[in-house]
């Protein structure tokens, strides 16, 4: 895939290794607005379109701790999407539904957040609660596969894996 190439040679790999936020239009626009962050983005071969799946980066992170995407983990990201307004014909769909079928590569997944990373900081300049947004849906992620007796409160509805990838998250959002 193109884009995923050029995250692998993206020159802002070494910066930033923090994450997160809440994907919508006004946001985006924010985003874009940020002339040296719009640079970034441009320059590993995302258009405003495509650039909103950088904002789904930790939830795929997530799906992935285990070695696997489960169809409940997979169904739950779709549907957020859906929910975001992340059209159906859109590139950033087409991007995500690829990273939810076949692993990323750990240079596609490092370099995908550092670019959420240099999202995040812009996004705490205009609305700093908003990065709870990938915390919460992280954790609803790894629950969606969570066992049947965690349903009904006897043991945890996330695997050490997944809890692993999102204290790392966590980690990642704490205001600087």
């Amino acid at each position: 895939m193109e884009q995923e190439e050029r995250l692998r040679e993206h020159p802002e790999s070494k910066l930033h290794g923090h994450l997160i936020e809440t994907p919508s239009a006004e946001m985006l626009g924010l985003i874009f607005n940020n002339e040296s962050l719009k640079k970034s983005i441009m320059q590993a071969g995302f258009n405003p379109d495509s650039a909103q799946a950088l904002f789904f980066v930790p939830l795929v992170e997530v799906a992935w701790a285990d070695g696997e995407i489960q169809s409940d983990e997979r169904d739950e990201i779709l549907k957020m999407l859906a929910k975001r307004g992340i059209e159906e014909k859109s590139e950033a769909l087409a991007l995500v539904s690829g990273w939810l079928t076949e692993r990323p590569i750990e240079a596609v997944f490092f370099k995908a957040q550092i670019l959420h990373g240099l999202i995040v900081d812009e996004m705490r300049k205009h609305e700093e609660g908003s990065v709870m947004w990938i915390l919460e849906n992280s954790r609803r992620i790894a629950s969606a596969t969570g066992g049947r007796l965690s349903r009904i409160g006897i043991g945890s509805s996330t695997s050490p894996d997944e809890d692993v990838v999102i204290q790392g998250i966590a980690s990642r959002i704490q205001k600087k």
